[in-house]
């Protein structure tokens, strides 16, 4: 039985967001206690963010602890952080994020009434500086499901990391950890592991982060052609782990909810490779590739949408055409 020290570690991968970063850490420290940890882990960043890590950790010498290291990207500085963990439970934050007041007392107050879960899954609200949106994922009536039902009725819709909380054994004893070679996509294949063997999940009524979507900086928002080419390399990680995990688990109930979810990612990158400007040859490869594992024809999600631009890419003069198209377009401007 591991001895935690700590009821919750806070765990923050932090990468040139000096901008941000006090936001986010003055939204954590203002309630936290003795019962919490904070790990920053400075992922070798060029700007001051290593120092306003070392400015919160002479603050709050009892709960922050900071590790400073050579770039690695967020996935590798995540598992960095896991590996040094003394909480109960984890709670993985984006450093240009921010969580709202009062999430810290309402999570121990789930995690005492309910037994301990293996993870909660909380609401969150889409930001910008000027705007805040809706309040998505609440779930109306909170309940506990396993994981095999959270796949089979249909929860697994977006898959991110921070309104997640897991609990520390959990994640020990099933030997989860992110997939090092990624830079995007890691929160949906780490949930998605976490799902077929999470026997207890709290679906939560409450809200508790703030994801901010006005960084231009973030690797959501770069669209340069190297790291366009980077991301096609990226998905296909991470869509041939996933695939993996499916046929793992032919003939269970989670199989065919799984492969939904592939063909669901599988159809967005095939979108990517659509909507911008990627080299023709590597549009090739990849329809190449994810012909050669079963996954190209791209096979039906639940999705509408998706499925109808599945029917477009699934035709493949037509779709490297306006592949094509697209490059030249792009290419003559």
């Amino acid at each position: 039985m591991i001895d935690y020290t700590y009821k919750l570690s806070i765990l923050v991968p932090v990468y040139n967001v000096e901008q941000y970063l006090e936001r986010c850490l003055e939204s954590v420290f203002s309630q936290t206690d003795e019962r919490c940890e904070v790990i920053l882990v400075d992922d070798g960043s060029t700007d001051n963010s290593g120092q306003i890590c070392d400015r919160y950790q002479l603050k709050y010498p009892s709960q922050c602890r900071v590790y400073h290291k050579e770039n690695q990207g967020a996935y590798p500085t995540r598992n960095y952080a896991l590996d040094r963990a003394n909480g109960e439970y984890l709670w993985f934050i984006d450093p240009d994020d921010y969580i709202e007041p009062k999430s810290i007392e309402s999570l121990r107050l789930i995690i005492a009434e309910n037994n301990n879960p293996d993870i909660i899954i909380a609401a969150y609200r889409r930001c910008t500086d000027t705007w805040t949106g809706e309040i998505e994922n609440q779930e109306q009536s909170p309940h506990i499901v396993s994981g095999e039902e959270y796949l089979v009725e249909g929860y697994f819709k977006i898959g991110y990391l921070w309104n997640h909380i897991y609990r520390h054994a959990f994640i020990t004893q099933k030997n989860l950890r992110f997939n090092d070679k990624l830079y995007t996509q890691g929160d949906s294949l780490f949930n998605a592991y976490a799902y077929v063997v999470a026997k207890r999940i709290f679906l939560s009524d409450i809200v508790i982060y703030n994801y901010y979507q006005g960084n231009p900086n973030s690797t959501l928002a770069r669209r340069d052609i190297n790291h366009l080419l980077r991301g096609v390399d990226n998905s296909m990680i991470a869509e041939l782990e996933m695939h993996q995990l499916c046929e793992s688990q032919k003939g269970t109930a989670v199989y065919e909810p799984l492969s939904k979810r592939l063909a669901l990612e599988v159809t967005g990158f095939f979108y990517s490779l659509y909507r911008f400007p990627i080299p023709i040859s590597v549009v090739r490869n990849a329809l190449k590739v994810y012909k050669e594992h079963g996954l190209y024809p791209v096979k039906r999600s639940d999705n509408r949408r998706a499925n109808i631009f599945r029917t477009f890419a699934n035709c493949k003069w037509l779709f490297l055409a306006v592949c094509q198209l697209q490059n030249l377009i792009y290419n003559g401007k």
